[in-house]
């Protein structure tokens, strides 16, 4: 059992650890090392797709825990505070938000332009934007400007020294304005095993250890999903070696993964057994510098033939569940700290005695015609000691209902919508959670906080 506030208190401390790390940096001219790991696993997260608050929760849902990190893709011109970036941060996850030099419209915002913008310039102004909102965010922040840089459809924005020059300045605005975010450089994986002498060579791009927090690298699976792939299966050990022993000349730095996933094979072996050769992989030794890693759960129209998504079979499914869940990528817990219930932890808990942790008690779908998922669903909730519960339902989709009773008893609570309710249970009484759908099909996710 967690102590209460440990996953801030953790943070808080790292924050500090971070601060000192840099000042000796800067006394010896280096840059400051980041703390890879927390309580010696590696954060678990993902890409969720275009539909955002709904890919999360849906990913979390099938996964059966909180993400620690979550990737955010913006364009250039994207810095006004979003509504999601509050649902990422708000019960302590991590945000990845990849910043693109294009802007919404499609059109490309030149790297040496960037560079050499001057105070009071659309591009000066943009950046100055994105550092006050990255300040004024409220929660860990992990921040990537134009990740993989060298990959052909980025050659219009300009070459790795333009780049380089870009990043450097990006930074020091973001710094100028207080954005406290940590920076993480990411290119793609193939960057890292060219020869040093093409122009996509990591080594070419990299904009200096002053200026990065984390390096990255985004390794897939292809098989031959795309169009004139050969039958190829590569194990992320071969895919990320090269990647690895990068991070070894900057030992200073974490090492992340800011995108992985392998499409379903097209020969012998399995998606699934991939994803157990990498959950075994990084519990090695070698690859201490790991500090994130992040699903790439999405359908990417160009390339259909590649299934990345996590429930592409269920074989798949059970295994990156199970790596999820694996102790050594929940550092945290998987779910938020014990907060008040309507204090100044989650605002959205009804007020009350103080509540712990999120259990995520019941996820799945209910269809009010029986139409490939029964129109209810229930479950059993033993209370763990006597006292005030809170039980919060989320749903996506149909007119869905719950209620919560004692075993043979009366009904003692309803959710519905969005809503919560508190509830007194006893210590060793069993209760039932039922949701069923009034209208059409939803998605749904209901959440437990016993009382602290």
């Amino acid at each position: 059992m967690r102590n209460a506030g440990s996953r801030h208190s953790r943070k808080r401390l790292a924050g500090t650890l971070l601060v000192l790390a840099a000042l000796i940096g800067s006394v010896m001219g280096v840059g400051s090392p980041v703390q890879a790991r927390v309580n010696g696993g590696v954060m678990f997260g993902a890409s969720v797709g275009p539909t955002r608050q709904r890919g999360l929760a849906e990913t979390e849902a099938l996964l059966g825990r909180q993400l620690d990190l979550v990737r955010v893709f913006e364009s250039w011109d994207g810095h006004s505070p979003k509504a999601y970036w509050t649902d990422v941060l708000e019960e302590g996850r991590t945000m990845l938000i990849s910043v693109r030099s294009k802007r919404s419209n499609g059109s490309r915002v030149n790297w040496r332009q960037i560079a050499d913008a001057q105070p009071g310039s659309q591009l000066h102004n943009e950046m100055v934007a994105w550092a006050k909102s990255m300040r004024d965010a409220k929660g860990e922040i992990w921040f990537t400007f134009q990740h993989e840089p060298e990959i052909t459809e980025n050659l219009s924005n300009g070459n790795s020294s333009d780049f380089k020059a870009a990043w450097r300045k990006f930074v020091s605005i973001m710094r100028a304005n207080n954005a406290n975010v940590k920076y993480a450089w990411i290119m793609s994986s193939w960057s890292y095993q060219v020869n040093s002498s093409d122009r996509r060579s990591a080594n070419k791009w990299y904009p200096g250890d002053d200026v990065v927090d984390f390096i990255g690298a985004d390794p897939y699976n292809w098989s031959n999903c795309r169009a004139n792939d050969a039958v190829v299966n590569r194990s992320m050990a071969e895919i990320t070696e090269s990647f690895r022993k990068f991070g070894q000349s900057h030992p200073n730095k974490g090492l992340i993964l800011g995108e992985w996933a392998s499409t379903d094979f097209r020969n012998s072996g399995t998606k699934a057994g991939w994803i157990n050769d990498v959950r075994a992989l990084f519990k090695k030794s070698e690859w201490s510098q790991l500090a994130a890693i992040a699903y790439y759960n999405a359908h990417d129209p160009k390339f259909p033939r590649c299934t990345w998504e996590i429930d592409s079979s269920t074989s798949a499914l059970n295994a990156l569940k199970a790596m999820a869940n694996d102790p050594f990528y929940n550092p945290g817990g998987g779910a938020p700290d014990p907060v008040p219930g309507g204090g100044d932890g989650d605002p959205k808990l009804p007020p009350g005695p103080a509540v712990g942790p999120r259990q995520s008690l019941m996820t799945g779908r209910v269809n009010s015609n029986n139409q490939g998922h029964a129109r209810w669903v229930s479950t059993t909730y033993t209370a763990p000691k006597t006292g005030s519960y809170v039980f919060k339902m989320w749903h996506q989709g149909g007119n869905l209902d719950a209620d919560i009773r004692r075993t043979n008893g009366a009904w003692i609570g309803v959710l519905g919508g969005d809503l919560v309710t508190r509830v007194n249970l006893t210590q060793g009484q069993n209760y039932q959670v039922a949701i069923w759908a009034k209208s059409g099909e939803g998605l749904f996710e209901i959440n437990v906080y016993a009382p602290r």
